[in-house]
């Protein structure tokens, strides 16, 4: 159709595990229901010679990660309409009972007219208000809401904490919760007021 896309194919394609298969193919079936303008939507899926693919429209820009820099943070005028931004698109996922759990600044494209754009629904999924998931953590921790850390807990108010720790660093250069690995982080988080 002569325009650009954006391909996601599975690492190990034929050879990944069923957990790897099975999330994947969770992610095209809830990416297919969200055409939002704060969404990066997914154009078609399916598989060449056994490697399963994605494909989404092409962003121009750059992710949200590489504008901000702690030298010199977003103004603030700037960062919280990209908030607002992000809080259209992630409430009209949750609209559609979409839960995202990894959203993060390096999730978020920003397009050549400066527009938030959400990516990556990979560990999305539709159990809304979930309590004590034991399938084990995914997501990022520094961005990721205590319960969710502690209890395996997560629905809307997970994404609005990663909302939240976003605005923070948009506005301040520097994550919410500092840390030199992920048990510090995830101890701080769920220790450590802030």
């Amino acid at each position: 159709l002569h325009r650009e896309v954006a391909l996601k194919m599975l690492l190990g394609g034929q050879f990944a595990g069923k957990v790897a298969l099975g999330r994947f193919r969770a992610e095209a079936e809830l990416a297919a229901q969200l055409q939002h303008p704060n969404i990066v939507a997914l154009f078609d899926a399916g598989e060449h010679r056994g490697e399963p693919y994605l494909i989404f429209e092409y962003v121009k820009g750059k992710t949200l990660q590489g504008a901000i820099t702690a030298k010199q943070p977003l103004a603030k005028l700037r960062a919280v309409e990209l908030a607002i931004q992000l809080l259209d698109g992630i409430g009209y996922a949750h609209s559609h009972g979409i839960v995202h759990r990894d959203l993060k600044p390096a999730n978020i494209m920003l397009d050549e007219k400066g527009l938030a754009r959400i990516m990556d629904f990979g560990i999305a999924t539709t159990h809304a208000g979930h309590k004590g998931d034991k399938s084990g953590f995914a997501g990022t921790p520094v961005y990721a809401a205590p319960e969710y850390l502690t209890r395996g807990d997560y629905g809307p108010p997970s994404d609005l904490y990663s909302v939240g720790a976003i605005l923070y660093e948009m506005l301040t250069g520097r994550t919410v919760v500092p840390g030199a690995g992920v048990s510090e982080i995830v101890h701080r988080v769920v220790k450590e007021a802030y």
